[in-house]
């Protein structure tokens, strides 16, 4: 009984550091470049791929979830001509209002005065709002990659599920959908969406999936966790091989 009694102090414990982060300057970042064989590297590589694919990490995780979960593993084997940086952007950047400064400042805009050809966003859950919300008030990059998204509380997209509800204002910062229905097709082009039919936010991922070109849509049995991420990744990752670089985008 004592020792159940410490595992769970030290996980509540745990879990309160990754809240006690403080949104510093500039973000802290993990290099997985192509060149190293993806294996993790503290600064950005001098000698780099073509293009950068930028990973949002979710609520609660830290910067070496990807890595530890596989999933930059599986960007290895999508053989993509791909370097990954892993942005530390934990919740007090998106409460401190400044995750969006610090990825344009520490990470977007170094990485296209780098040379990067094409710049692509991924996020899983809580970064996954985050990778729209930079493409809503920043500017849109190459392709956005999302696993499962928080898209919101409900009220915000109630209207979409029921005819007779009008749309609320409520919190116009933190509710993407209006922005989301103003888009046009040409605009959401290059977004892919991996969606999970038991996961909390599925209602609101099959209406942005109903934006989308359907063949830019995955859904998979499972809920808000990393099993269903790393069986929807790879699929993300072939539809964008499948699809932007077969468009004139080179591999």
């Amino acid at each position: 009984m004592v020792k159940r009694l410490f595992w769970l102090s030290l996980l509540t414990f745990l879990s309160g550091c990754y809240y006690l982060q403080r949104p510093i300057a500039p973000i802290e970042q993990a290099h997985y470049p192509a060149e190293a064989g993806y294996v993790y590297q503290p600064s950005a590589p001098t000698t780099r791929a073509p293009d950068l694919l930028i990973m949002l990490p979710g609520m609660g995780d830290g910067i070496d979830r990807f890595a530890r979960e596989g999933l930059i593993e599986q960007v290895k084997q999508a053989q993509l001509p791909l370097d990954v940086v892993v942005v530390n952007a934990h919740f007090n950047y998106y409460r401190s209002r400044s995750l969006l400064t610090r990825l344009q400042a520490d990470v977007i805009a170094p990485a296209k005065n780098a040379g990067y050809r094409h710049i692509h966003l991924a996020g899983v859950s809580l970064g996954g709002f985050g990778t729209l919300l930079y493409w809503r008030d920043k500017a849109p990059l190459d392709s956005a990659l999302l696993l499962t998204p928080y898209l919101g509380e409900p009220e915000y997209y109630q209207h979409r599920l029921e005819p007779s509800a009008r749309p609320q204002a409520l919190d116009e910062e933190k509710n993407l959908w209006p922005w989301l229905e103003q888009q046009t097709p040409r605009m959401r082009e290059h977004w892919y969406l991996g969606m999970a039919r038991e996961d909390e936010f599925y209602t609101a991922n099959a209406l942005l999936a109903d934006m989308l070109a359907p063949e830019h849509t995955v859904r998979v049995e499972g809920g808000h966790n990393w099993n269903s991420w790393r069986e929807l990744w790879p699929q993300l990752l072939s539809q964008l091989k499948r699809d932007f670089y077969s468009q004139g985008n080179h591999l």
